[in-house]
């Protein structure tokens, strides 16, 4: 191999990826600048779409101090992945061992001493957009219900009387629910979009310090391959990410083959 073939086989494509990889660095400000999903908590339904967040799909991670949650989005129409609201990568609890969780922000919660406020739910209508077991947002009681969430169109129930008495974000999978309610002054009923700190995905509310940062973007199904290689493919993975999984394969061989077979033609 001469050195002009040596430079084309693997000094530029070495060039390109770095080149790719600091600029996407310097954008996201994080390392890695990219994650993929494990998981389908935030999957609509059970196909997979462009502009959501599927199994197996790449997100560029992107370092920000703005956060805007979904109640301030469906005031202001700001949406992200199909829905209001920014969808942020935390860690859960603030634990650096344990994989960092990307789910929506609902709403920044402030705890005044003795009960949980949230200022921004004064942006949507009360009684229609949302319910407390107060009616007040700067005392909400024991609970929160924010009406009409998501494609599905659930309503979302917070429990506060179970959430530690902190100030920081709550935040929920778009297609994580709660199969059913039944203590104290929380309404019963089943069916209900249920918020991480709830559902023991993390049991604090996000400090603003756990966030790692928001996703921006998505490659859909390019990161199959490192899940199906780590064995980390949930079973119930529908065969949308399954064909995902070999169209990558497929490209790759291309990529690779191609080059071959027309400098031997």
């Amino acid at each position: 191999m001469d050195r002009k073939e040596l430079l084309n086989s693997y000094v530029i494509p070495i060039v390109v990826v770095a080149v790719i990889m600091i600029s996407l660095y310097a954008y996201a400000g994080n390392w890695p600048p990219m994650v993929v999903v494990k998981s389908g908590s935030m999957m609509h339904d059970d196909t997979s779409h462009f502009g959501t967040l599927d199994i197996g799909d790449l997100t560029i991670v992107k370092k920000t101090s703005k956060i805007v949650t979904y109640v301030e989005g469906r005031a202001t129409g700001h949406r992200s992945f199909g829905d209001f609201g920014d969808v942020v990568v935390y860690r859960p609890d603030g634990s650096t061992s344990r994989i960092p969780i990307i789910h929506r922000a609902l709403i920044f919660v402030e705890w005044r001493g003795d009960h949980f406020a949230a200022p921004s739910l004064a942006l949507l209508r009360n009684g229609k957009d949302w319910v407390s077991e107060t009616n007040d947002y700067s005392n909400l009681g024991s609970y929160l219900i924010i009406k009409k969430v998501g494609p599905s169109g659930r309503d979302l129930l917070v429990d506060l009387s179970g959430i530690p008495h902190e100030s920081g974000y709550l935040t929920f999978g778009d297609h994580n629910l709660i199969t059913s309610t039944s203590k104290g002054k929380v309404p019963q009923g089943e069916g209900y979009l249920a918020v991480d700190q709830n559902i023991g995905i993390s049991r604090h509310p996000v400090h603003e310090e756990w966030i790692v940062g928001k996703a921006r973007g998505e490659i859909p199904w390019m990161g199959l391959m490192k899940l199906y290689v780590r064995g980390e493919v949930p079973p119930n993975t529908p065969i949308r990410s399954k064909a995902g999984f070999w169209t990558v394969i497929a490209i790759i061989v291309f990529a690779v083959v191609f080059p071959s077979v027309r400098k031997k033609k």
